[in-house]
């Protein structure tokens, strides 16, 4: 495989829905498939057709395969995930509950699945959930993972109570309210969940 398929293959997982550094393209490309490309900003600049360079890094000009919810009516539950999400771990962990309905527990098990990628990557015990997880992962200067693309501190510290927030309200109202949510709702927050998980899987562990 030529450095330019592994990034264009890195645009079609959303790699770049998030501006990321050269040096961050390097080290993926390097992690998922053995390349080393000695000048990744040449070969990211001959990628200019779907990605484009902005101050704060490089990011797509265009999302690949974008499909509009209302053309997925009649297509499946799979499809319908797949059209806010190529990450297929996330997917199978509320697909079941998706298909069956049960909106809340596909919300809440895509909220867990973000949880137990935080905690790996963050090298946190079983004993660190929820918000608190959330807290000893991203505080800034402190926490367990910096974020390449947070600019300032208080971007980290506002990644940070996304985060929380996410634990706090969407993951933990199954358990507080008792009214149900529809498919169009859990798919716009599994679809932010997938946004949140990009951000994440391009985090550093802090030296």
């Amino acid at each position: 495989m030529k450095i330019n398929e592994g990034i264009r293959n890195l645009w079609k997982e959303s790699f770049f829905e998030i501006h990321v550094s050269p040096q961050v393209v390097k080290k993926e490309l390097n992690s998922k498939y053995g390349m080393n490309p000695s000048n990744v900003i040449m070969n990211l600049k001959s990628c200019k057709s779907f990605l484009r360079k902005e101050s704060k890094g490089w990011i797509q000009k265009i999302r690949h395969s974008v499909k509009v919810h209302s053309t997925l009516v009649n297509y499946g539950v799979e499809n319908e995930l797949y059209a806010i999400s190529n990450d297929k771990r996330l997917i199978k962990s509320c697909e079941s509950n998706f298909e069956s309905g049960n909106y809340w527990d596909a919300v809440f098990n895509a909220l867990r699945h973000m949880e137990v990628r935080v905690r790996k990557k963050s090298g946190l015990s079983a004993s660190d959930v929820g918000a608190d997880l959330m807290e000893k992962a991203f505080k800034p200067n402190v926490g367990n993972l910096k974020i390449p693309c947070c600019a300032t501190s208080g971007e980290e510290d506002g990644f940070k109570l996304i985060t929380k927030g996410m634990m706090m309200f969407h993951r933990n109202a199954k358990g507080h309210r008792e009214e149900l949510i529809d498919k169009e709702l859990a798919i716009k927050i599994i679809g932010y969940v997938d946004y949140l998980l990009q951000i994440v899987g391009t985090s550093e562990i802090r030296v």
